[in-house]
Protein backbone atom coordinates (compact mmCIF):
# COMPACT_ATOMS: atom_id res chain seq x y z
CA UNK A 1 0.00 0.00 0.00
CA UNK A 2 1.28 3.55 -1.06
CA UNK A 3 2.45 5.38 1.64
CA UNK A 4 -0.10 8.53 2.95
CA UNK A 5 2.35 10.78 2.62
CA UNK A 6 3.21 9.86 -1.21
CA UNK A 7 -0.76 9.28 -1.62
CA UNK A 8 -1.07 13.05 -0.44
CA UNK A 9 1.83 14.03 -2.55
CA UNK A 10 0.13 12.56 -5.45
CA UNK A 11 -3.26 13.78 -4.63
CA UNK A 12 -2.12 17.46 -4.66
CA UNK A 13 0.01 16.99 -7.67
CA UNK A 14 -2.75 15.62 -10.03
CA UNK A 15 -4.70 18.55 -8.45
CA UNK A 16 -2.20 21.04 -9.47
CA UNK A 17 -2.38 19.73 -13.38
CA UNK A 18 -3.84 22.21 -15.76
CA UNK A 19 -6.95 22.02 -17.55
CA UNK A 20 -6.84 20.82 -21.34
CA UNK A 21 -9.63 21.89 -23.39
CA UNK A 22 -10.92 19.72 -26.71
CA UNK A 23 -13.30 21.39 -28.93
CA UNK A 24 -16.47 20.33 -29.36
CA UNK A 25 -17.77 22.81 -31.99
CA UNK A 26 -19.91 25.73 -32.91
CA UNK A 27 -23.12 25.13 -30.90
CA UNK A 28 -24.90 28.15 -31.24
CA UNK A 29 -25.03 30.16 -34.63
CA UNK A 30 -27.19 33.51 -35.84
CA UNK A 31 -30.40 32.83 -36.42
CA UNK A 32 -32.03 33.25 -40.18
CA UNK A 33 -34.54 36.39 -39.42
CA UNK A 34 -35.03 38.54 -36.14
CA UNK A 35 -32.98 40.30 -34.17
CA UNK A 36 -29.72 38.64 -33.74
CA UNK A 37 -28.87 38.17 -37.40
CA UNK A 38 -25.99 39.56 -37.15
CA UNK A 39 -23.99 37.15 -35.20
CA UNK A 40 -23.77 35.75 -31.45
CA UNK A 41 -20.82 36.36 -29.54
CA UNK A 42 -19.47 37.15 -25.65
CA UNK A 43 -21.00 33.52 -24.28
CA UNK A 44 -21.77 34.08 -20.85
CA UNK A 45 -23.51 30.75 -19.11
CA UNK A 46 -25.01 30.05 -16.12
CA UNK A 47 -27.55 26.80 -14.46
CA UNK A 48 -30.61 26.60 -12.69
CA UNK A 49 -29.79 23.71 -10.21
CA UNK A 50 -33.19 23.47 -9.54
CA UNK A 51 -34.14 22.51 -13.27
CA UNK A 52 -30.86 21.57 -14.78
CA UNK A 53 -31.46 24.39 -17.04
CA UNK A 54 -28.57 26.20 -18.77
CA UNK A 55 -28.80 29.87 -19.63
CA UNK A 56 -26.56 31.99 -21.43
CA UNK A 57 -26.54 35.41 -22.99
CA UNK A 58 -24.56 36.97 -25.29
CA UNK A 59 -24.08 39.90 -27.51
CA UNK A 60 -25.12 40.24 -31.05
CA UNK A 61 -24.11 43.24 -33.74
CA UNK A 62 -27.31 45.18 -35.38
CA UNK A 63 -27.04 47.96 -37.39
CA UNK A 64 -26.39 51.60 -35.75
CA UNK A 65 -29.66 52.80 -33.92
CA UNK A 66 -28.65 56.28 -34.91
CA UNK A 67 -26.30 57.95 -37.39
CA UNK A 68 -24.34 59.29 -34.27
CA UNK A 69 -23.64 55.96 -33.74
CA UNK A 70 -20.46 53.78 -35.27
CA UNK A 71 -22.04 50.83 -34.40
CA UNK A 72 -24.78 48.75 -32.14
CA UNK A 73 -25.09 45.89 -30.24
CA UNK A 74 -28.17 44.37 -27.96
CA UNK A 75 -28.01 41.45 -25.52
CA UNK A 76 -29.83 38.64 -26.15
CA UNK A 77 -30.77 34.81 -23.87
CA UNK A 78 -31.15 31.74 -24.78
CA UNK A 79 -31.57 28.35 -23.17
CA UNK A 80 -30.62 24.81 -23.41
CA UNK A 81 -31.01 21.25 -21.33
CA UNK A 82 -27.62 20.19 -21.87
CA UNK A 83 -25.27 22.93 -22.79
CA UNK A 84 -25.59 21.77 -26.52
CA UNK A 85 -28.91 22.53 -27.92
CA UNK A 86 -29.73 26.04 -27.26
CA UNK A 87 -33.07 27.61 -27.72
CA UNK A 88 -32.77 31.76 -28.38
CA UNK A 89 -35.30 33.82 -27.20
CA UNK A 90 -37.03 36.02 -29.57
CA UNK A 91 -36.59 39.27 -28.44
CA UNK A 92 -33.18 40.87 -26.86
CA UNK A 93 -33.31 41.37 -23.08
CA UNK A 94 -31.10 44.78 -22.98
CA UNK A 95 -31.01 46.94 -25.83
CA UNK A 96 -28.93 50.73 -26.41
CA UNK A 97 -31.26 53.20 -24.32
CA UNK A 98 -31.94 56.77 -26.20
CA UNK A 99 -32.87 58.25 -23.08
CA UNK A 100 -29.63 56.84 -21.38
CA UNK A 101 -26.39 58.90 -20.89
CA UNK A 102 -24.16 55.64 -21.02
CA UNK A 103 -26.35 53.17 -23.29
CA UNK A 104 -27.44 55.61 -26.14
CA UNK A 105 -25.69 53.32 -28.82
CA UNK A 106 -24.44 49.88 -27.25
CA UNK A 107 -24.73 47.09 -25.09
CA UNK A 108 -22.15 44.12 -24.87
CA UNK A 109 -20.19 41.63 -23.34
CA UNK A 110 -22.28 40.26 -20.98
CA UNK A 111 -21.77 38.69 -17.62
CA UNK A 112 -24.29 36.71 -15.33
CA UNK A 113 -24.36 35.18 -12.17
CA UNK A 114 -27.39 33.67 -10.39
CA UNK A 115 -27.82 33.42 -6.82
CA UNK A 116 -31.21 31.43 -6.72
CA UNK A 117 -33.29 34.72 -6.65
CA UNK A 118 -31.75 36.72 -8.73
CA UNK A 119 -29.81 37.25 -11.87
CA UNK A 120 -27.08 39.64 -11.70
CA UNK A 121 -25.95 40.74 -15.49
CA UNK A 122 -23.11 43.36 -15.97
CA UNK A 123 -22.20 44.05 -19.34
CA UNK A 124 -19.96 47.00 -21.37
CA UNK A 125 -22.23 50.19 -22.43
CA UNK A 126 -21.08 52.92 -25.20
CA UNK A 127 -22.31 56.56 -26.16
CA UNK A 128 -22.11 58.47 -29.68
CA UNK A 129 -18.97 58.70 -31.58
CA UNK A 130 -17.05 61.20 -30.35
CA UNK A 131 -17.05 62.82 -33.73
CA UNK A 132 -18.22 62.46 -37.42
CA UNK A 133 -16.02 60.67 -38.71
CA UNK A 134 -14.49 58.72 -35.67
CA UNK A 135 -14.71 54.81 -35.63
CA UNK A 136 -15.77 54.09 -32.11
CA UNK A 137 -18.23 54.68 -30.02
CA UNK A 138 -17.53 56.24 -26.98
CA UNK A 139 -17.28 53.70 -23.76
CA UNK A 140 -18.78 54.62 -20.90
CA UNK A 141 -18.02 51.77 -18.24
CA UNK A 142 -19.49 48.68 -16.91
CA UNK A 143 -23.12 48.69 -16.15
CA UNK A 144 -24.94 46.65 -14.04
CA UNK A 145 -29.17 45.42 -14.22
CA UNK A 146 -30.69 42.43 -12.03
CA UNK A 147 -34.14 40.29 -12.87
CA UNK A 148 -35.68 37.39 -11.09
CA UNK A 149 -36.86 36.02 -14.01
CA UNK A 150 -33.90 36.32 -16.42
CA UNK A 151 -35.52 38.08 -19.21
CA UNK A 152 -36.90 41.17 -17.57
CA UNK A 153 -34.19 43.52 -15.97
CA UNK A 154 -33.94 46.71 -13.68
CA UNK A 155 -30.80 48.54 -14.90
CA UNK A 156 -28.59 50.40 -13.13
CA UNK A 157 -28.89 54.62 -14.11
CA UNK A 158 -25.73 55.29 -13.69
CA UNK A 159 -22.44 52.68 -14.64
CA UNK A 160 -21.30 50.72 -11.73
CA UNK A 161 -17.55 51.29 -13.42
CA UNK A 162 -17.83 54.45 -15.19
CA UNK A 163 -15.18 55.43 -17.46
CA UNK A 164 -13.93 59.05 -16.80
CA UNK A 165 -11.86 59.41 -20.13
CA UNK A 166 -11.00 57.85 -23.38
CA UNK A 167 -7.23 56.75 -22.17
CA UNK A 168 -9.65 54.56 -19.97
CA UNK A 169 -10.11 51.17 -21.70
CA UNK A 170 -13.10 49.08 -19.17
CA UNK A 171 -14.73 45.84 -20.21
CA UNK A 172 -15.06 42.29 -19.95
CA UNK A 173 -16.19 41.61 -16.79
CA UNK A 174 -16.66 38.48 -15.34
CA UNK A 175 -18.50 37.57 -12.01
CA UNK A 176 -19.43 35.00 -9.40
CA UNK A 177 -20.36 34.50 -5.78
CA UNK A 178 -18.95 32.98 -2.85
CA UNK A 179 -20.55 33.07 0.20
CA UNK A 180 -22.96 35.83 -0.02
CA UNK A 181 -19.94 38.49 -1.24
CA UNK A 182 -20.09 39.33 -5.21
CA UNK A 183 -16.81 39.22 -7.36
CA UNK A 184 -16.40 41.05 -10.47
CA UNK A 185 -13.26 40.82 -12.43
CA UNK A 186 -12.84 43.44 -15.31
CA UNK A 187 -10.38 44.52 -17.81
CA UNK A 188 -8.89 47.82 -17.61
CA UNK A 189 -6.47 49.06 -19.68
CA UNK A 190 -4.55 46.05 -20.75
CA UNK A 191 -4.87 44.21 -17.01
CA UNK A 192 -7.93 43.28 -14.17
CA UNK A 193 -8.95 45.35 -11.90
CA UNK A 194 -11.84 43.77 -8.81
CA UNK A 195 -15.00 44.90 -7.72
CA UNK A 196 -16.81 43.21 -4.96
CA UNK A 197 -20.24 43.46 -3.10
CA UNK A 198 -22.28 41.98 -0.35
CA UNK A 199 -25.06 40.03 -2.22
CA UNK A 200 -27.35 41.53 0.52
CA UNK A 201 -26.89 44.93 -1.04
CA UNK A 202 -25.66 45.13 -4.00
CA UNK A 203 -25.91 48.99 -4.89
CA UNK A 204 -22.48 49.48 -2.44
CA UNK A 205 -19.50 48.42 -4.20
CA UNK A 206 -15.92 48.41 -3.39
CA UNK A 207 -13.69 48.78 -6.13
CA UNK A 208 -10.46 49.40 -6.23
CA UNK A 209 -7.06 50.88 -8.45
CA UNK A 210 -4.91 48.39 -7.89
CA UNK A 211 -4.36 46.09 -10.63
CA UNK A 212 -5.03 42.31 -9.37
CA UNK A 213 -3.67 40.72 -12.64
CA UNK A 214 -0.39 43.17 -14.61
CA UNK A 215 0.43 41.31 -17.64
CA UNK A 216 3.74 42.53 -17.21
CA UNK A 217 4.46 40.26 -14.33
CA UNK A 218 2.81 37.13 -15.15
CA UNK A 219 5.34 36.35 -18.45
CA UNK A 220 6.08 36.75 -21.48
CA UNK A 221 3.02 34.98 -23.22
CA UNK A 222 0.97 38.21 -21.85
CA UNK A 223 3.63 40.94 -22.64
CA UNK A 224 0.50 42.88 -24.77
CA UNK A 225 -2.06 41.87 -22.44
CA UNK A 226 -4.36 39.79 -20.71
CA UNK A 227 -7.86 40.00 -21.78
CA UNK A 228 -11.08 38.18 -21.59
CA UNK A 229 -11.39 37.32 -18.08
CA UNK A 230 -13.79 33.77 -17.27
CA UNK A 231 -13.95 34.37 -13.17
CA UNK A 232 -16.14 31.18 -11.56
CA UNK A 233 -15.54 29.44 -8.24
CA UNK A 234 -15.19 25.82 -6.72
CA UNK A 235 -16.68 24.21 -4.15
CA UNK A 236 -14.17 21.50 -3.65
CA UNK A 237 -10.83 23.59 -3.78
CA UNK A 238 -9.15 25.06 -0.94
CA UNK A 239 -8.74 28.50 -3.18
CA UNK A 240 -12.41 29.25 -4.18
CA UNK A 241 -11.89 31.33 -7.19
CA UNK A 242 -10.33 29.81 -10.44
CA UNK A 243 -9.87 32.01 -13.47
CA UNK A 244 -9.28 31.36 -17.37
CA UNK A 245 -7.66 34.00 -19.00
CA UNK A 246 -5.53 35.08 -21.94
CA UNK A 247 -2.71 36.75 -22.80
CA UNK A 248 -1.41 38.69 -26.12
CA UNK A 249 2.22 39.11 -27.04
CA UNK A 250 4.13 39.75 -30.22
CA UNK A 251 4.05 37.15 -33.31
CA UNK A 252 7.43 35.96 -34.39
CA UNK A 253 6.14 37.39 -37.59
CA UNK A 254 4.29 40.11 -37.24
CA UNK A 255 0.27 40.62 -35.54
CA UNK A 256 0.20 38.74 -32.16
CA UNK A 257 0.11 35.32 -30.87
CA UNK A 258 -2.72 34.67 -27.88
CA UNK A 259 -2.42 31.99 -25.25
CA UNK A 260 -4.62 30.98 -22.17
CA UNK A 261 -3.70 30.57 -18.89
CA UNK A 262 -5.36 29.45 -15.41
CA UNK A 263 -4.90 31.01 -12.19
CA UNK A 264 -6.42 30.73 -8.55
CA UNK A 265 -7.13 32.82 -5.51
CA UNK A 266 -8.73 32.73 -2.40
CA UNK A 267 -10.10 36.29 -2.33
CA UNK A 268 -9.14 37.85 -5.89
CA UNK A 269 -6.92 40.35 -5.34
CA UNK A 270 -3.66 37.45 -5.79
CA UNK A 271 -3.69 35.30 -8.13
CA UNK A 272 -1.47 31.80 -8.25
CA UNK A 273 -0.98 31.08 -12.16
CA UNK A 274 -1.01 27.28 -12.32
CA UNK A 275 2.70 26.21 -13.15
CA UNK A 276 1.54 24.66 -16.59
CA UNK A 277 1.28 28.50 -18.22
CA UNK A 278 0.14 29.02 -21.14
CA UNK A 279 -2.04 26.01 -20.72
CA UNK A 280 -1.22 23.44 -23.21
CA UNK A 281 -3.06 19.80 -24.18
CA UNK A 282 -6.19 19.82 -25.96
CA UNK A 283 -7.09 20.77 -29.18
CA UNK A 284 -8.88 24.15 -28.86
CA UNK A 285 -7.16 26.93 -31.16
CA UNK A 286 -6.88 29.79 -28.23
CA UNK A 287 -5.79 32.27 -31.13
CA UNK A 288 -9.21 32.25 -33.12
CA UNK A 289 -11.44 33.26 -29.94
CA UNK A 290 -12.94 36.28 -29.06
CA UNK A 291 -14.67 35.84 -25.75
CA UNK A 292 -15.43 32.94 -23.47
CA UNK A 293 -16.44 32.18 -20.48
CA UNK A 294 -16.20 28.84 -17.99
CA UNK A 295 -18.20 26.59 -15.47
CA UNK A 296 -17.41 23.51 -13.14
CA UNK A 297 -18.67 20.44 -14.01
CA UNK A 298 -17.15 18.35 -10.66
CA UNK A 299 -14.12 17.27 -12.32
CA UNK A 300 -14.68 18.79 -15.59
CA UNK A 301 -15.22 22.30 -17.07
CA UNK A 302 -17.32 23.27 -19.64
CA UNK A 303 -15.80 26.94 -21.72
CA UNK A 304 -18.57 28.39 -24.35
CA UNK A 305 -16.27 30.79 -26.87
CA UNK A 306 -16.87 33.35 -29.30
CA UNK A 307 -15.55 33.33 -32.46
CA UNK A 308 -15.83 33.88 -36.56
CA UNK A 309 -17.67 31.01 -38.52
CA UNK A 310 -15.86 30.47 -41.37
CA UNK A 311 -18.98 29.35 -43.95
CA UNK A 312 -20.83 32.82 -42.77
CA UNK A 313 -18.10 35.39 -41.52
CA UNK A 314 -20.38 35.93 -38.59
CA UNK A 315 -19.91 35.49 -34.88
CA UNK A 316 -21.12 32.38 -33.77
CA UNK A 317 -20.81 30.21 -30.29
CA UNK A 318 -18.90 27.11 -29.75
CA UNK A 319 -18.52 24.74 -26.47
CA UNK A 320 -15.17 22.94 -25.17
CA UNK A 321 -15.03 20.78 -22.17
CA UNK A 322 -12.11 19.07 -20.56
CA UNK A 323 -13.65 15.19 -20.66
CA UNK A 324 -16.75 13.90 -23.14
CA UNK A 325 -18.78 13.16 -21.72
CA UNK A 326 -18.44 15.91 -18.80
CA UNK A 327 -20.31 15.86 -15.34
CA UNK A 328 -23.73 17.64 -14.28
CA UNK A 329 -22.99 21.24 -14.59
CA UNK A 330 -22.70 23.32 -11.54
CA UNK A 331 -23.92 27.27 -10.54
CA UNK A 332 -21.44 29.99 -10.78
CA UNK A 333 -21.44 30.67 -7.05
CA UNK A 334 -19.96 28.98 -3.88
CA UNK A 335 -20.84 27.19 -2.08
CA UNK A 336 -23.67 25.29 -5.08
CA UNK A 337 -25.41 24.34 -2.56
CA UNK A 338 -26.83 28.09 -2.20
CA UNK A 339 -28.28 28.02 -5.49
CA UNK A 340 -31.28 25.93 -3.92
CA UNK A 341 -31.36 26.83 -0.56
CA UNK A 342 -30.12 31.06 -0.87
CA UNK A 343 -29.20 32.21 2.46
CA UNK A 344 -31.60 35.09 4.02
CA UNK A 345 -29.01 38.27 4.47
CA UNK A 346 -28.60 37.33 8.23
CA UNK A 347 -25.17 36.25 10.26
CA UNK A 348 -27.20 33.16 11.52
CA UNK A 349 -28.24 31.88 8.08
CA UNK A 350 -24.97 32.32 6.19
CA UNK A 351 -22.47 31.84 9.29
CA UNK A 352 -21.71 35.54 9.37
CA UNK A 353 -21.52 38.16 7.35
CA UNK A 354 -18.43 38.69 5.19
CA UNK A 355 -15.36 39.44 7.23
CA UNK A 356 -13.66 42.70 5.79
CA UNK A 357 -10.98 42.47 7.96
CA UNK A 358 -9.69 39.39 8.46
CA UNK A 359 -8.05 37.88 5.50
CA UNK A 360 -5.65 40.49 3.74
CA UNK A 361 -6.58 38.84 0.21
CA UNK A 362 -10.34 38.25 0.26
CA UNK A 363 -12.31 39.42 3.16
CA UNK A 364 -14.02 36.26 2.60
CA UNK A 365 -15.02 34.49 6.14
CA UNK A 366 -13.63 30.61 6.49
CA UNK A 367 -17.17 28.61 7.04
CA UNK A 368 -17.19 25.00 7.40
CA UNK A 369 -20.27 24.56 4.99
CA UNK A 370 -19.94 22.23 2.04
CA UNK A 371 -17.29 24.29 0.27
CA UNK A 372 -13.43 23.27 0.81
CA UNK A 373 -12.50 26.36 -0.37
CA UNK A 374 -13.17 27.51 3.23
CA UNK A 375 -11.90 24.11 5.26
CA UNK A 376 -10.56 24.39 8.73
CA UNK A 377 -8.60 21.98 10.56
CA UNK A 378 -7.13 21.28 13.97
CA UNK A 379 -3.75 22.07 15.13
CA UNK A 380 -1.73 19.31 14.64
CA UNK A 381 -1.91 15.86 15.34
CA UNK A 382 -4.26 13.10 13.90
CA UNK A 383 -6.94 14.85 12.87
CA UNK A 384 -5.34 17.56 10.99
CA UNK A 385 -3.53 14.82 8.87
CA UNK A 386 -6.62 13.24 8.45
CA UNK A 387 -8.50 16.53 7.47
CA UNK A 388 -5.58 17.35 5.12
CA UNK A 389 -5.78 14.20 3.27
CA UNK A 390 -9.13 14.57 3.32
CA UNK A 391 -9.26 17.57 1.21
CA UNK A 392 -6.18 15.99 -0.83
CA UNK A 393 -8.47 13.17 -2.39
CA UNK A 394 -11.28 16.02 -2.90
CA UNK A 395 -8.58 17.78 -4.93
CA UNK A 396 -8.01 14.71 -7.03
CA UNK A 397 -9.65 16.09 -10.18
CA UNK A 398 -9.52 15.81 -13.61
CA UNK A 399 -8.07 19.17 -15.12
Amino acid sequence: MMPLSLLLAAAVSTANAAPAFFDRGFVLKPPASGPFVGGVNAPTVDIVEKSGTYVMYFESATAPVSTDCFESYVIGRATSPDGLNWTIDANPVLSPDPASDASRCSVSQPAVVYDGRTWHLFYSTAREKPSSGATYNLPTGISYATSTDGTTFTVQAAPLIPATDLSQTIGLATATVVYNQIFLLYFYNNDFRLSTSSLGDPTVWSSSTDTVVDHTTVGDWASNDVISPALFCEDDMPDALSLILAGDAPGQSGGTTRSMAFATSTGGKAWTMDAQTPLTGGDLTYSELNHWDVIEAHSDYLLWYGKTDPETGLKAIGLATTSSPWAEAQPRLCPHDYQLHPPDDTAADTGGPVDTGGDADSGVTAKSVGCGCASGTGAGGTGALTALFAMALIRLRRR
